[in-house]
């Protein structure tokens, strides 16, 4: 029994178009398929039972390769996906809240205006504290390099306190700055101090 090259339709023995599709047949051809098919079909029967269970057991397993490689089947791109699918689920849920409430939706954006201020608002305090920290430590540092009189540091972190911000500590300035200005002063002072120590040595 012969088969269409093109389509794979049977072909009656002698016929030169195929009856679907209508191919030319040559006769070879055909003969060479039904050749190909007949040597299967004999070596299928020549094997046992537990080489044809190799095949199948192989060609399934195959095709669950396949499956996982293109279906997913809780695969990486499933993972990578499930942001996106989210993202587009929060997305058009916002949509149809800002649809369906004006108010809601404004309320929303003035609320992480807000919040994006206070965020704002205390990054600019951080930097603020950490120059405030730095130059402290740098002022103390400098004075105990600088001075050879007999001065504690709280004394002269007191001083240069009022020298660099027009204001006494404790009478409306702001304590936490005073704080943290005293503390890195009287750091930089003793680092200092130490300093001097060795090179004396």
């Amino acid at each position: 029994m012969a088969y269409c090259g093109n389509c794979g339709n049977k072909l009656e023995d002698g016929e030169n178009f195929c009856p679907k599709c209508g191919t030319p047949t040559n006769g070879e051809s055909a003969v060479q398929q039904s050749n190909v098919l007949n040597s299967i079909q004999m070596r299928l029967k020549k094997m046992g039972c537990w080489q044809k269970g190799l095949i199948i057991f192989l060609a399934l397993s195959f095709i669950g390769f396949l499956s996982e490689k293109c279906d997913g089947g809780g695969s990486k791109t499933d993972e990578a996906a499930a942001p996106q699918v989210t993202e587009k689920a929060e997305t058009q849920q916002s949509t149809n809240e800002v649809v369906n409430d004006d108010t809601l939706a404004t309320e929303k954006t003035e609320a992480q205006i807000m919040e994006e201020n206070v965020n704002t608002e205390e990054q600019e305090k951080k930097l603020r504290m950490m120059k405030i920290a730095d130059m402290a430590y740098q002022k103390g540092y400098d004075k105990r390099k600088s001075t050879r009189e007999l001065i504690s540091s709280e004394e002269a972190a007191y001083q240069d306190y009022i020298l660099r911000y027009n204001e006494v500590p404790n009478e409306g300035a702001d304590p936490e700055r005073w704080e943290l200005f005293k503390k890195e002063y009287m750091r930089g002072f003793a680092q200092a101090a130490q300093d001097m120590l060795k090179d004396a040595y």
